[in-house]
């Protein structure tokens, strides 16, 4: 597989370009690679997401081996920019509006993207995930503060359907090799999405606390101690969820 990652804040923002390079990415792509697309209205922060794409089309134009892709998007990031005259649906005058304007923003980017990698003959042939990394600072329950949109799309292999399956982003790695049938043996904490499993786990690491989430309840813990619970159902056993 040809490897490629790429992300519209700068190489070296968050010492990704380190860490790609040493989990075996071979391309690596940052700001500094992307032209500018459109006369933006401010200075980037984290970078455009349509700039990273039109970069990704060219590199993708006319592939015709394998490769695997790593794109990590910033523009619905703060701080919140101003993008294009005749994108911003709202007045920039509240963090909220500026925050659904980036929304725009990053849904034109993202269709421009698709549209373009729709005319390569590979495109039914590939597997695309999306998925956010964190929530933006959601209160509530343990539950809500960690539900992260989570898609995948390909339509020739995965049927149209919404999954109440409950998992995190370990799951991710042996859900891409179960969707891609690879059969090389590989290490990964979670289990894989589209297979049967009876009991299921999402956890997550905050700071200095870690928990546990699972279909009748949560847990989350400084490793020393619980700090908060949550039942969902009269089954949950916290001690059985501070073991596991």
């Amino acid at each position: 597989y040809r490897t490629i990652f790429a992300q519209t804040s700068q190489r070296s923002s968050f010492n990704l370009d380190k860490t790609a390079a040493m989990l075996g990415f071979e391309e690596i792509y940052g700001m500094e690679d992307m032209p500018k697309q459109f006369n933006y209205v401010k200075a980037e922060g984290y970078g455009y997401d349509y700039d990273m794409f039109s970069l990704l089309n060219e590199k993708l134009k006319g592939e015709t081996k394998p490769f695997f892709l790593f794109a990590f998007t910033g523009i619905t990031h703060t701080p919140y920019l101003g993008y294009l005259e005749g994108f911003d649906k709202y007045p920039n005058t509240t963090e909220e509006n500026k925050y659904l304007n980036s929304l725009m923003f990053a849904d034109y980017s993202l269709g421009y993207f698709m549209d373009e990698l729709r005319k390569e003959p590979w495109f039914y042939d590939t597997v695309f995930i999306f998925v956010a990394d964190h929530t933006f600072n959601r209160n509530g329950s343990i539950k809500e503060k960690y539900n992260i949109p989570f898609l995948i799309y390909a339509p020739r292999y995965v049927k149209a359907q919404r999954s109440e399956t409950l998992g995190s982003q370990l799951d991710i790695l042996p859900t891409v090799f179960d969707l891609l049938r690879l059969q090389e043996p590989y290490s990964a904490a979670g289990k894989s999405l589209v297979s049967d499993s009876e009991k299921r786990n999402a956890i997550f690491a905050d700071g200095y606390t870690i928990g546990i989430i699972q279909p009748d309840g949560a847990l989350r813990h400084t490793r020393e101690k619980a700090l908060e619970q949550e039942k969902y159902s009269a089954s949950f056993d916290k001690d059985a969820a501070e073991q596991t």
